[in-house]
């Protein structure tokens, strides 16, 4: 896979910080609370997508980070403004590499891109990556991650990239235990590892904690949320648990499809109900004092629309909506905001 494919640097590290012991959530729901204050639809912008396979999108400090495409020679992310318009592109490149797929991409707040995925020579061999490109856009470092593989990934206020993903053996089976999480510096290097598979239990038709999962950075700390367990964690940017809880009551085939961490430090997210009607999207935000989700009303035509949160731009949250199309994102803001 040439050199930037080449082996983990010597100065690779572990720092295991242990998880406190807890319940075995397992299904159990977290009750909801209170309603919110109500989300007041602000505005829309139509992003001018050049692509119709444009994916892996999500939204950092107003930014939209969006994916051209996967499992091609040479992929890239695209960064759009507020205005819709496409600011900047970052190839994903990968010396001796044929096939490049990406798993997930992430936008720092000074403008650095991370990307996550594995990349394929053309004689088969394979390896897992992570790509960490400087604000400047002058300077893209390539990491091996073999055997872990990120599946979430999400850059720091402080510069380093985190991780949670899974370890494959050499036979391509998952390592029944691991640490999940990851932490990278800003040159590349993995300064720590946490979260032991053991202390995550998953839910019927999930087979790993990171299935289905999503990761974003607030200003002080992470947040990351899992479908699979069906819970919220929040730690700091030493790697220390701060947080874990029950996410809102999930049944059937609902799934979280949104998670937003606004600069206040508000936390939303968004449930896709199936087989709900007529409201088919729900938001909660989480009460922290309380330790539940609330549900969060939204007015006018958008009370009973389908949608998909992106996250926080500030205090404001953006989301794809029903009511617009494939190419326009909604603006919201809580009353009283």
């Amino acid at each position: 896979m040439g050199q930037s494919m080449g082996k983990l640097p010597a100065a690779l590290f572990l720092l295991s910080v242990g998880v406190p012991a807890m319940e075995d959530v397992g299904d159990k729901l977290a009750p909801s609370g209170a309603a919110s204050p109500a989300l007041v639809h602000t505005g829309r912008v139509s992003f001018q997508y050049d692509s119709p396979r444009m994916r892996l999108r999500t939204l950092s400090e107003g930014v939209l980070v969006a994916l051209d495409d996967s499992n091609v020679a040479v992929p890239v992310v695209k960064l759009f403004g507020r205005d819709g318009y496409l600011k900047r592109r970052v190839p994903i490149a990968m010396e001796g590499a044929t096939r490049v797929n990406v798993y997930a991409v992430a936008h720092g707040r000074d403008g650095s891109v991370a990307a996550a995925g594995s990349a394929y020579s053309s004689d088969g061999r394979g390896a897992v990556w992570l790509a960490l490109t400087t604000p400047d856009g002058n300077t893209q470092r390539v990491i091996r991650t073999s055997p872990f593989v990120p599946r979430q990934i999400a850059i720091a206020p402080d510069g380093a990239c985190w991780a949670a993903g899974y370890e494959k053996q050499a036979d391509g089976r998952v390592s029944k235990e691991h640490l999940m999480l990851r932490r990278f510096g800003p040159s590349g290097v993995q300064t720590g590892a946490y979260w032991p598979r053991s202390v995550f239990q998953t839910r019927a038709r999930y087979l790993h904690p990171t299935d289905h999962a999503t990761m974003v950075a607030g200003s002080d700390r992470m947040g990351w949320y899992s479908n699979a367990t069906n819970e919220y964690v929040e730690w700091s940017l030493d790697g220390q648990m701060l947080m874990r809880l029950p996410g809102p009551e999930l049944r059937n085939n609902d799934e979280v499809n949104g998670l937003g961490f606004c600069r206040d430090g508000a936390v939303y997210l968004s449930v896709s109900r199936i087989l709900k009607r007529p409201v088919a999207w729900e938001i909660f935000r989480l009460d922290r004092a309380a330790g539940v989700w609330c549900p969060v009303p939204r007015l006018g035509p958008f009370a009973t629309a389908g949608g998909l949160l992106y996250g926080c731009d500030g205090e404001t949250l953006a989301a794809e909506t029903t009511l617009g199309s494939p190419f326009d994102l909604d603006w919201f803001r809580p009353t009283g905001n």
